[in-house]
C-alpha cells in the first residue's frame, strides 16, 4: 500500500535527522514495506541524507564456483543500537530478521580491514553474514549479496525490540 506524501516527507525528515536510525521511526508512520523502504533509502542515499552503513567484501580465500557464494555482508551499527557489542550467538534472530545461513559475524568495526566506511576506531559494531555455506552457489553473486545485506539492514534497523 502507497503511503501518502506527508509520510514519505515524515520518513525523509526522520531520516535526515537521525541518520540510518531514522529508520527504527518508519514502523510508526505506517512504513513497513520493505520494497517501499528500499525506495525511500535509494532516494535519500542519492539525495546525500544518508549513507548506508554497509560493507560488501568479497570471499577471496575461497575461489567463486557453483559450491558457495560471491561474498558477505555487513551491517555496521553504533552504540544507540541495542544490539551493539552482542555477539553474533546471543542473538534472537527472530527478533532482528535472519540473513541467508543466519548471522556468523560480531566483531568490532576496525577488526573487519578495509570498508566503504571511515571505521577503524572501533567504535561500531559489525554484523554480518556470509555464502560459505553448502546451500549457497553461483546464484548467489555480488549483486544477490547487496540485496540480503541491504534486506538485513532494513530489519536489524526497524525490528528494535
Amino acid at each position: 500500500m502507497e503511503k501518502s506524501n506527508t509520510t514519505i516527507e515524515k520518513a525523509f525528515s526522520f531520516l535526515k535527522e537521525k541518520g540510518i536510525n531514522g529508520l527504527s521511526y518508519f514502523k510508526l508512520l505506517g512504513i513497513t514495506d520493505n520494497i517501499q523502504i528500499k525506495s525511500i533509502l535509494k532516494k535519500a542515499v542519492a539525495e546525500g541524507l544518508i549513507q548506508l552503513p554497509i560493507s560488501l567484501v568479497e570471499n577471496t580465500w575461497l575461489p567463486f564456483s557453483d559450491t558457495h557464494g560471491w561474498g558477505n555482508g555487513y551491517v555496521f551499527i553504533d552504540n544507540s543500537h541495542p544490539l551493539y557489542g552482542v555477539p553474533y550467538d546471543e542473538i534472537h534472530l527472530t527478533d532482528y530478521g535472519v540473513p541467508p545461513g543466519g548471522i556468523t559475524y560480531a566483531e568490532w568495526s576496525n577488526n573487519l580491514g578495509e570498508n566503504d566506511w571511515d571505521l577503524k576506531s572501533g567504535k561500531y559494531w559489525v554484523l554480518g553474514f556470509d555464502t560459505a555455506h553448502s546451500f549457497n552457489n553461483s546464484s548467489h553473486n555480488k549483486q544477490w549479496v547487496y540485496d540480503n545485506t541491504i534486506n538485513f539492514l532494513i530489519d536489524v534497523y526497524t525490528n528494535l525490540n
